[in-house]
């Protein structure tokens, strides 16, 4: 999977932004062999394994073609956050094809 602003993701608490991550290579030779997208969920995770996607989740993350747009916001200086999204492509009378990706959030404030 690619498309990540940066990997891992590094962020400042104040920021928020919109990120785009690509799921070209993963999903188009499903799609082309007539799968669908059916759902999209992202989750982010603190270090204890605590969700916290209400926290650094903004809205709803958004699907475009093979895109997923997440805006992430927030976060606590000197935290690492991890992200998780997956994808679900269905076909009539086939069974479904399950995607996930996995990213990290790395909050730090510069200039101190």
């Amino acid at each position: 999977m690619g498309g990540l602003i940066e990997i891992p993701y590094l962020k400042q608490p104040w920021e928020q932004r919109t990120l785009r991550f690509d799921w070209t290579q993963d999903c188009q030779p499903l799609i082309d062999n007539g799968y669908a997208f059916s759902t999209t969920v992202v989750a982010v995770f603190d270090s204890s394994g605590v969700d916290v996607s209400s926290t650094l989740i903004q809205g709803t993350p958004a699907r475009t073609g093979n895109y997923v747009y997440v805006t992430v916001k927030a976060g606590t200086d000197g935290q690492d956050y991890y992200g998780r999204i997956r994808v679900t492509l269905t076909k009539a009378l086939s069974e479904d094809e399950k995607i996930e990706a996995d990213f990290l959030i790395q909050v730090r404030e510069k200039g101190k």
